[in-house]
């Protein structure tokens, strides 16, 4: 069965946009909307929606989970068609970063197992300086403290960042003047955003930039990111690219 699709602007897309594509997008900005209305409103209530255990983060798992089974299809379909293994390989490391985010987002399911925290990830309040602990007492990796440096700020939050700006905004403009950058890009069937994704992205994180202050804007955002990435997995701008490389290797 395949799927209806839609005609954007030249400008927008490099091919037609599946339904599911457009409307996984345009549910993310209404989400976003109906979050920054609630924090204008009342920050303790927008605080409220976003806490753990609640719509966001399970939106947030939710697209986490489908990214997985999305990036271990697009490996096996490597597998199958005897296409480039490096691509088949790439797609792999993927699936266990999305998973281990999905993990990470969840706190490995401690609030829903219900098991204690270990102590060695707890803060040790007899020591002027505990070089490593969890900040927020939980099992988990991006709220730990190691030497003082928080690791969500400089992992998650500084150098993921930059690697998703580079993938969003300069990888798309290389790939589009530089034939051996193309190339590079295709056979290991790397996505490139499209241009409406990009819009879509700009919008998810205006409210960073609009409320830098307010500390759980950053979940909306996980969200959203998590949104844009799963749009790109989709429907990238090289997909056909993507599919002739796959099917070239095959045939020959």
């Amino acid at each position: 069965m395949r799927l209806p699709s839609i005609r954007l602007p030249r400008w927008a897309a490099s091919s037609r946009a599946p339904v599911h594509v457009l409307l996984l997008g345009l549910g993310t900005l209404a989400v976003h909307a109906y979050g920054i209305g609630l924090l204008v409103r009342s920050k303790p209530a927008f605080d409220y929606w976003v806490r753990e255990d609640r719509l966001v983060e399970w939106c947030t798992f939710a697209l986490l989970v489908a990214l997985i089974a999305r990036a271990t299809a697009t490996h096996l379909a490597y597998r199958r068609s005897g296409g480039q293994r490096a691509a088949g390989t790439i797609w792999l490391v993927l699936a266990v970063l999305f998973a281990f985010g999905a993990l990470e987002e969840i706190s490995y399911g401690q609030r829903i197992i219900g098991f204690e925290t270990p102590s060695f990830l707890l803060k040790n309040a007899s020591r002027a300086f505990d070089p490593f602990y969890n900040r927020q007492s939980e099992f988990n990796v991006h709220n730990l403290i190691v030497l003082g440096v928080n690791v969500n700020k400089l992992v998650f939050g500084k150098l993921i960042s930059a690697f998703v700006w580079a993938c969003f905004f300069v990888g798309p403009v290389l790939h589009r003047r530089k034939p051996g950058f193309k190339r590079f890009i295709d056979r290991r069937g790397l996505p490139i955003i499209q241009n409406y994704q990009i819009i879509v992205y700009a919008l998810v994180i205006l409210p960073y930039l609009l409320f830098p202050s307010a500390g759980k804007i950053s979940e909306l955002v996980e969200l959203g990111s998590s949104a844009v990435v799963l749009m790109v997995c989709l429907h990238p701008y090289n997909g056909a690219a993507l599919e002739t490389e796959r099917q070239g290797t095959r045939t020959t």
